[in-house]
């Protein structure tokens, strides 16, 4: 009885309630199991990255140990349902090599639109208005004056973001979104220094939108016809220390944040307005 009274009383008191929560359980514990599933997935997906030999660094690159591994992986996978983290936990007790491809396939698409209606989306955070659904891949001496030249919505003053307006947009990569590690932005394009191992830190088709990092409010697929997510070009330069140009892209399929060669490559083009 005195227990159960200290229980109560414990479970009243605002300044013991969060520290003293696991040991007494004042309500509904799903989220103890939803905590306890995504230990139990990032304990299998670090065994499997050690027992494939895979890297297995920090977001700056530096070695981590099997208990790092396990924190950083739940950092970064804590917003994912239970489904999703069940069928991952699944691939990570598969062969090496395969993971990859067996995450991509465990993605509930049931909510996925049929259609994309609309042809712009205004960023509620930060006022940028966006274009839907990416219609091109370029080369990037092209993208710009294709954004120039599009009319869409009723609106004619798109243009090609830069390397900062298309950081939030990421969605669930904490190395890259706005603010974090990677030091990429258009006042930091030297490549060595800006882009840092952060840039690349989260793991393929893993974001929360359909397995990319986009927002839901935004196609992730090119055309419409979800085939695959493009990388897209920036506005912003890379110096790389030759005379070969290069321009930040973003990868929304990897949560990236690189670059690409000028001349050669051709990426997908979502056009911005507002800002600046």
């Amino acid at each position: 009885m005195f227990r159960f009274l200290l229980a109560i009383l414990l479970c009243g008191a605002t300044l013991f309630a969060v520290t003293l929560f696991s040991l007494f359980s004042c309500g509904d514990d799903d989220d103890d199991d939803s905590g306890d599933l995504l230990k139990e997935y990032c304990a299998d997906y670090v065994a499997y990255l050690y027992s494939c030999n895979f890297d297995n660094t920090d977001a700056m690159g530096n070695p981590l140990n099997q208990s790092e591994g396990e924190t950083r992986c739940r950092a970064m996978n804590g917003e994912y349902p239970d489904a999703y983290l069940e069928c991952l936990q699944d691939c990570a007790q598969g062969e090496c090599n395969q993971y990859e491809n067996c995450a991509a396939d465990c993605w509930d698409y049931s909510d996925y639109p049929e259609s994309w209606p609309a042809l712009a989306w205004k960023d509620p955070a930060t006022g940028l208005e966006w274009q839907v659904t990416i219609t091109a891949e370029l080369p990037w001496a092209d993208a710009a004056p294709y954004c120039q030249g599009l009319s869409l919505d009723d609106k004619d003053d798109w243009r090609l973001p830069n390397v900062d307006e298309l950081r939030t947009l990421i969605r669930g990569c904490p190395a890259t979104e706005p603010g974090s590690a990677c030091l990429a932005t258009t006042a930091c394009t030297e490549s060595d220094a800006c882009l840092n191992d952060a840039c690349t830190a989260c793991l393929s088709g893993q974001g929360l939108s359909w397995g990319t990092y986009l927002p839901k409010e935004l196609n992730p697929y090119l055309n419409d016809d979800g085939d695959y997510a493009p990388i897209v070009w920036s506005a912003t330069a890379v110096d790389l220390g030759d005379e070969e140009p290069f321009r930040y892209i973003a990868d929304f399929n990897e949560g990236w944040i690189t670059y690409d060669p000028e001349p050669y490559a051709e990426d997908g083009v979502r056009c911005v307005r507002g800002g600046e």
